[in-house]
């Protein structure tokens, strides 16, 4: 009778670090393609609030069909989003050479200005994941304010989530650290993004409910 439920729990936790590294698996394939990592994002989001949720969605059928939900919303997001990094990152360069040259503080603010920026721009692109759960057909100019509302909003969870996205970057930087990139580094943040992102789910079901 004792070993039961200890082999149901071991049942579920060896089921969920399946799940973690399959998903993983399908979001390391979605980066090398670039403009399919952000749909690979939104399907890995959308399947571990299923999940956290207890609905029994499939890992294969459940990923493929929410990584093609919206597609065109996506992909337009996706554009976006690379369009303003490459825009961000090419600027942050220029920037550091004039600081490197001594051509004075407005270089310096200018510099963290433009990363701030890309960050807080990260974040609120971040967003617009939830909010497609909630929403369809909303205009991509909507989803992106209602997206900036909520990184406001919910601010400490917003600052939160930045600190969880940086763990990937550091684990992909660091050659002995990569191994757990490729097995588990994306998902699992998605996951604890997932597990703090309970009050915007409730906020988005509030808005729903009245529109």
């Amino acid at each position: 009778m004792l070993e039961k439920p200890f082999f149901h729990r071991l049942n579920q936790i060896a089921d969920w670090i399946l799940r973690i590294v399959t998903l993983n698996l399908f979001l390391v394939t979605s980066t090398l393609l670039i403009f399919t990592f952000y749909p690979g994002i939104a399907a890995c989001y959308r399947l571990f609030k299923d999940w956290c949720e207890g609905e029994s969605t499939t890992i294969f059928g459940g990923f493929w069909t929410y990584f093609k939900e919206e597609i065109k919303m996506k992909l337009a997001i996706s554009t976006i989003l690379i369009l303003v990094l490459l825009v961000g990152i090419f600027s942050m360069i220029s920037y550091n050479a004039y600081i490197k040259e001594d051509a004075g503080l407005i270089y310096l603010i200018g510099y963290y200005v433009v990363l701030i920026f890309i960050i807080g721009f990260v974040m609120t692109t971040l967003f617009t994941i939830p909010i497609m759960i909630y929403f369809k057909n909303i205009s991509l100019k909507n989803i992106y304010k209602l997206a900036l509302y909520i990184f406001a909003r919910y601010f400490p969870i917003s600052l939160l989530v930045s600190i969880l996205w940086i763990v990937p970057f550091v684990l992909l930087l660091i050659p002995s650290l990569m191994v757990i990139y490729v097995v588990a580094g994306l998902s699992l943040t998605i996951l604890l993004w997932v597990l703090v992102s309970r009050p915007i789910f409730k906020f988005l079901e509030r808005i729903q409910q009245h529109d």
